[in-house]
């Protein structure tokens, strides 16, 4: 199974990512920074069954491109489960795996606060 990544626009010219396993098109969202000199991708992608759905690549070098989807092969392709590629990459010294739940908002009133928590569990992670 081969991925492909592929890039689709909407109406309003905005890029929607998103890419095809198993014949079948995936969306995902990712991001890219840097924080206390370690560079970082995040990957919100379409999960199945209560799955992780953000991923966390990190790197004191630069991440590619061919990084992220050499993870979504072992993913999709492969069929490896995710804590077998945290194990695979986080003994690499050169590129980490994690993941992370999203936020569960139940109610709007608390959505700054849930946010601030999932942010805060996320950097923790990340250090």
């Amino acid at each position: 199974v081969r991925i492909n990544r592929l890039e689709h626009y909407t109406k309003n010219n905005e890029i929607i990512s998103s890419c095809k396993i198993n014949n079948r098109i995936k969306q995902y969202v990712s991001c890219s920074f840097e924080y206390n000199d370690i560079s970082l991708v995040l990957l919100e992608v379409e999960s199945d069954n209560n799955d992780f759905a953000t991923w966390i690549i990190s790197s004191e070098k630069t991440i590619s491109e061919e990084d992220i989807i050499k993870i979504l092969e072992m993913r999709y392709s492969e069929q490896k489960q995710l804590d077998e590629i945290k194990v695979k990459y986080n003994n690499m010294s050169s590129l980490k795996f994690n993941t992370h739940r999203h936020a569960q908002i139940n109610d709007e009133n608390e959505h700054e606060e849930v946010l601030e928590r999932w942010l805060l569990r996320l950097f923790i992670k990340i250090k």
